[in-house]
């Protein structure tokens, strides 16, 4: 089962706020809406009570608790909504102690239905942790449920769309700058990637800031005007998947890697990998990589030639 906690802007704000300005750790409860559909738990308000508190601990006085109830019941509101305890941990780590666990415990309402409750524990380093235990029919926890910011989703399409029309990208090759309306996709977890069209380069293909490459997409065939056709983009491409080979710690590539690049550049691939030892792949070493051992060799040829006069070195190398 995989849940989300989204904040709305005010609830996230008066979370925070609590933990940074109290001097210690602090406690309170808090409004949620169960979104069974998409599995979504929306945290809508906090409050604070009256309550003990030090450096390490805190403590909600169970008077003030129990007269919150009372006013919520006059009011016609419904106790049900009220489902979330959050705390502090001041300056330390987010985790669950023990005093937290036994807190968590006590809001068991031996009740058959609808018997949950959500905790969030935070810092005031701004990370939260978040919790939700169910305590009827069966006892079960989910722990590091994921959370966000619920923001208004008519304002943000505005802001998408803002971006779009006013802002462009600027990207630098080769020292040269150039500026064009782009726009960004996710192309990898890791960091986004920025697609358009550059003079020399098909349309469609990336730009990878990192290293300096343009790189064909991955989800795209290459058909016509082959990339490998060109000497220079085929040592670009050796060049990229050569330096991902090293980033990786030099883990070869898989079959399954392998049927993929397939679908990419066909029977070239055979110019960008070779297959080793126990069926694994292997990027081909582009021209501008020397292996340890080719340059221990070229430098002692160098030494040898130096050491019998066939080179002379340059006259402020002998003074």
């Amino acid at each position: 089962m995989d849940y989300t906690i989204k904040f709305t802007n005010r609830a996230f704000q008066k979370i925070s706020l609590y933990i940074d300005k109290a001097d210690g750790e602090i406690s309170g409860l808090g409004k949620i809406t169960h979104d069974r559909e998409h599995s979504e738990i929306i945290v809508e308000d906090l409050v604070l009570l009256n309550q003990k508190n030090t450096g390490s601990s805190t403590e909600i006085d169970q008077d003030a608790l129990a007269k919150f109830y009372d006013n919520l019941m006059e009011k016609g509101e419904n106790t049900a909504e009220w489902k979330l305890w959050w705390h502090s941990h001041a300056d330390m780590n987010v985790f669950w102690s023990g005093t937290d666990t036994n807190t968590i415990e006590d809001f068991d309402t031996e009740q058959g239905t609808n018997n949950f409750f959500l905790s969030i524990v935070g810092n005031k380093k701004g990370e939260f942790k978040c919790r939700l235990d169910a305590f009827r029919p069966f006892k079960y926890t989910l722990e590091d449920i994921p959370w966000d910011i619920q923001y208004d989703k008519d304002l943000e399409e505005e802001i998408t769309k803002e971006i779009a029309e006013k802002t462009s990208v600027e990207v630098h090759v080769r020292n040269k700058s150039f500026k064009e309306k782009k726009y960004f996709e996710d192309y990898d977890d890791d960091y986004p990637y920025c697609r358009g069209y550059q003079k020399g380069y098909q349309q469609g293909y990336i730009y990878d800031e990192q290293t300096g490459l343009w790189i064909p997409p991955k989800n795209e065939s290459i058909e016509e005007d082959s990339l490998c056709s060109n000497p220079t983009d085929l040592e670009k491409l050796k060049q990229y998947y050569y330096a991902e080979y090293k980033d990786s710690g030099k883990k070869p590539y898989s079959d399954a890697e392998m049927d993929e690049f397939k679908d990419i550049y066909g029977d070239e691939i055979d110019l960008l990998f070779y297959k080793g030892k126990n069926d694994f792949w292997f990027p081909k070493r582009p021209k501008n990589e020397v292996t340890r051992g080719k340059k221990k060799k070229k430098l002692k040829k160098q030494i040898d030639m130096i050491n019998h006069g066939l080179v002379f070195k340059n006259n402020k190398d002998l003074n």
